[in-house]
């Protein structure tokens, strides 16, 4: 079982490795955008991006090498190679997981983009509720026959109930992806915040 003879791996093999460990990282890309655009820095693209990367990475890369190692006290050459391409594949993932990390704060900026989009929308209905106010005396229990026609809802709030009538006034709140929990909320003019945005955890 132990013997060094002919243990060194082929530089042709090493390269057939070393290719195995770029396709792997390469894949990272595509699924690093896809990450990015579903993801959207919510708390479950951390946990599959940082978190895994985090605790997976090394591990893997650590057991890859191991492997690596150990295959070169192997004399039968196939039991050797076999475990070198073990070693390739750990190594590999650990190199996949690594590159999904910047897909993260990309999805942060997204969720930003998001957020950003969701409150303008809220703040351009407004003046319709405003009008409704003055014409019937108070704000409307519901706000779908205010929305503008033609224009889609943002993200954050397209099949969600962002509107509420609380009293004599008005709420929006929609969650955000990003925190564990928690989201963004707009009381009007009237209320005691007077027409701010708060963020709530």
């Amino acid at each position: 079982m132990v013997s060094m003879k002919d243990s060194s791996p082929k530089p042709r093999f090493i390269l057939r490795q070393l290719l195995l460990v770029g396709i792997l990282g390469g894949a990272a890309l595509p699924a690093s955008l896809i990450a990015t655009l579903v993801g959207r820095g919510s708390v479950e693209h951390f946990v599959f991006s940082v978190v895994a990367a985090l605790l997976g990475m090394q591990l893997l890369i650590l057991w890859g090498v191991v492997l690596c190692v150990l295959a070169r006290r192997y004399e039968d050459s196939g039991i050797r190679r076999r475990m070198q391409w073990a070693a390739a594949v750990l190594v590999g993932i650990g190199h996949f997981s690594l590159l999904l990390v910047p897909s993260y704060p990309a999805g942060l900026l997204l969720n930003f983009r998001d957020v950003r989009a969701a409150r303008y929308y809220c703040e351009s209905l407004t003046p319709r509720l405003e009008s409704h106010l003055k014409a019937n005396g108070e704000y409307p229990a519901e706000v779908d026959s205010l929305l503008p026609s033609g224009r889609p809802l943002p993200r954050l709030l397209n099949g969600r109930q962002f509107y509420r009538r609380v009293g004599a006034d008005y709420e929006f709140a929609f969650l955000d992806p990003s925190p564990v929990w928690g989201g963004h909320s707009y009381f009007s003019s009237t209320a005691r915040s007077r027409g701010k945005w708060e963020r709530w955890n």
